[in-house]
């Protein structure tokens, strides 16, 4: 596979919409910097981003004309394979973004971009922290049974998945068995749903078995939304059924994670190239 087709596929260059306000080299500077990306010029996409960059901070610190520029700036130093600055250049665009509203929707191929930067580095504490945030926003602005909010949260349940059967926390070759709380915990899928975000460390701070009670919970959600949207015979709850049989094989055969990977591809990796295309057409 071309790796250029595939940077395109896997990310979003982020372009914000024409504004009222006058238009400046900037812009310019930033479009020829994203056809050089796209054509595999990284030296020259980082050249002229950072030329645009320079011109746009005549604007202010906080111009909404910044994001798309450290989006793209952190683009490249995530293909370059400098995380730190990939961090660091994501983070810039969304301070600039929450300060035209905590809920900007512009936000989300940002927090997509952070969320694919912390699962490369098997971060997955962050990266269920950075899809919660994106969850809540397509969910406000396109509803909870939209097709874009549902495959975000078929995400979010495989990075629960994902941080179980791929970084085990528990010490024991058998899970503890499951009790009232964590029952309940599955039927709802604990306080995140109702609106809060959970914390790096709280999420840290979770056992196995609450990671895939959460999992269970939103798998199931997903396969209610898409039954009631496709039918419940509908090929297209396959993966998201998949997913939560091999939720419930962990919770019987805990050793399933410690002797093999999966012979699927991990589920944020299947999800996130629909979700990517998703916010290409947006």
């Amino acid at each position: 596979m071309p790796w250029r087709w595939f940077w395109r596929t896997m990310f979003v260059l982020l372009l914000l919409p024409a504004m009222s306000a006058a238009q400046g080299s900037w812009e310019d500077k930033n479009r020829a910097g994203e056809k050089a990306f796209q054509e595999g010029q990284l030296a020259a996409a980082n050249r002229l981003f950072t030329e645009a960059l320079k011109e746009a901070q005549k604007f202010g610190p906080n111009d909404e004309r910044l994001a798309p520029i450290y989006n793209n700036l952190g683009l490249v130093a995530f293909v370059q394979n400098n995380f730190i600055a990939s961090e660091a250049l994501y983070e810039r665009a969304i301070t600039v973004m929450e300060a035209h509203g905590p809920d900007n929707p512009l936000l989300l191929p940002v927090l997509d971009n952070l969320t694919t930067l912390y699962v490369k580095q098997w971060a997955f504490s962050k990266a269920i922290q950075t899809s919660w945030r994106a969850y809540h926003i397509r969910e406000k602005k396109f509803g909870v049974s939209n097709p874009e909010t549902v495959a975000g949260l078929s995400k979010l349940a495989g990075f629960y998945l994902d941080d179980v059967r791929l970084l085990p926390t528990s010490p024991s070759d058998k899970l503890p068995p499951i009790d009232a709380a964590q029952t309940n915990l599955a039927a709802d899928a604990g306080s995140e749903l109702q609106g809060s975000e959970p914390s790096t460390k709280n999420t840290l701070a979770m056992d196995d078995v609450t990671k895939l009670a959460i999992a269970e919970a939103l798998f199931r959600q997903v396969l209610e939304v898409q039954g009631k949207a496709y039918g419940k015979e509908n090929t297209r709850l396959v993966d998201v059924l998949e997913s939560l049989g091999e939720v419930l094989a962990l919770r019987e055969n805990p050793m399933r994670r410690k002797r093999h990977m999966p012979e699927r591809s991990p589920s944020w990796r299947r999800v996130s190239v629909r979700m990517t295309s998703d916010l290409l057409c947006w």
